[in-house]
């Protein structure tokens, strides 16, 4: 028999000015030291010091770390328990990107759990509640602050690793949707098409569930309706600014049940040539459901249908090609080229990446609808190229 298991943030509150209510989930949950993990460029946005200074009018103490770095590594954990333990704080907030909220939650899951970020990697290692932890996205993509997952860095490897636990659940998600307003273009697309990917790829992913497809077609729905608006309108577009802020929660809720595909299994090896993460995976997007049309082709129809509600007339075969069609259409608006030759990869990089690929990533490549083995992986560079 197979069952499906997903989990949830405690509080999700949302709105415009939601930031500002901080203070009261500190208190509900115990905090009276608090530590603040963020990056410089948020810091310099000021969004850190709203929370620290509403927090000193309600007489709680707090400190601003600001030393993540995109793709955290198990270095950058270890660096924020010192900052954690050295302040003496029993609550984490993590207010950034992805990257932020993944190394935020490694944080507070292993400051309860004897300090070594070694011990809690893999999946469902970890034996004690983290730290009570408040996390707040500041872009519309990565999902992470709905997820039980932190994806960070090895630096002794340089591998992708990943600690699964549902102790990284927040105690309150905020999604402040005023965060969002000023988010650069390029901002926008990257985290943008990362939100689409991630429903797209649970909705189609071998462990999805009815529960997790019915979250997932909403973001999907959503992530179409707003994405492009969201980039070409930025701040002058709030409301496209507000659904996506949600399609990217719900993507992360779904993917958090399903898990994700072989886009991002593939995609991890670009971060070698400076590439975003969420830009990686909309270079495969295209070419992995291309992949994967024969084993999914009624899904990729609801897909098509969901992004453009005309091919619900098309018959299932043609529409689920559609679902392709309209990716590309997405990426071409969002200025993000699928094509592996425009990010300075060489033909000759391709068997190397395909290995990366498979040693980091695999069991991504696990719950792709498609099978995916490594001389699979080296045709879809090859196509991708």
């Amino acid at each position: 028999m197979n069952y499906s298991r997903i989990f949830f943030p405690n509080v999700v509150e949302t709105g415009e000015g939601a930031i500002h209510n901080t203070p009261y989930w500190v208190k509900h949950f115990g905090g009276n030291r608090v530590l603040i993990i963020t990056d410089k460029n948020i810091r310099k946005l000021g969004f850190p010091g709203i929370i620290k200074a509403g927090l000193s009018k309600e007489n709680i103490e707090a400190v601003i770390w600001d030393d993540v770095s995109p793709n955290p590594d198990l270095l950058t954990v270890r660096k924020g328990l010192e900052a954690l333990s050295s302040n003496k704080c029993n609550l984490v907030i993590g207010i950034g990107g992805g990257s932020v909220i993944d190394a935020a939650k490694a944080v507070a899951v292993a400051a309860a759990n004897g300090s070594d970020i070694h011990e809690c990697l893999g999946l469902y290692k970890v034996l004690k509640r983290a730290l009570p932890k408040i996390l707040i996205p500041t872009t519309s993509g990565t999902g992470s602050e709905a997820t039980q997952a932190s994806v960070l860095v090895d630096e002794r490897t340089d591998k992708k690793v990943v600690l699964y636990s549902e102790y990284n659940m927040a105690e309150t998600v905020i999604l402040d949707y005023e965060l969002t307003y000023n988010l650069p273009p390029r901002v926008t697309a990257d985290t943008g098409i990362d939100a689409l990917c991630h429903a797209i790829e649970a909705f189609a992913s071998n462990n999805s569930s009815s529960f997790t497809d019915s979250i997932a077609l909403t973001a999907i729905k959503k992530a179409g309706k707003y994405l492009v608006r969201a980039y070409k309108e930025g701040n002058n577009d709030k409301p496209a600014r507000r659904g996506m802020a949600d399609a990217s929660f719900n993507a992360g809720v779904s993917f958090c049940g399903a898990g994700l595909g072989a886009a991002h299994g593939l995609a991890y090896p670009l971060i070698k040539y400076n590439v975003s993460h969420g830009r990686s995976v909309g270079v495969f997007l295209p070419w992995i459901m291309k992949y994967n049309l024969p084993y999914t082709e009624e899904k990729y129809a609801l897909i098509a249908t969901a992004l453009d509600e005309s091919c619900g007339s098309l018959p299932q075969k043609e529409a689920a090609a559609k679902s392709v069609v309209i990716i590309k259409k997405i990426l071409k608006d969002l200025n993000i080229s699928y094509h592996l030759k425009d990010y300075g990869v060489k033909k000759e990089d391709i068997s190397a990446m395909a290995e990366s690929a498979f040693l980091s990533t695999g069991r991504l490549l696990k719950s792709n609808p498609a099978p995916v083995t490594m001389e699979n992986a080296k045709e879809i560079y090859k196509r991708a190229f």
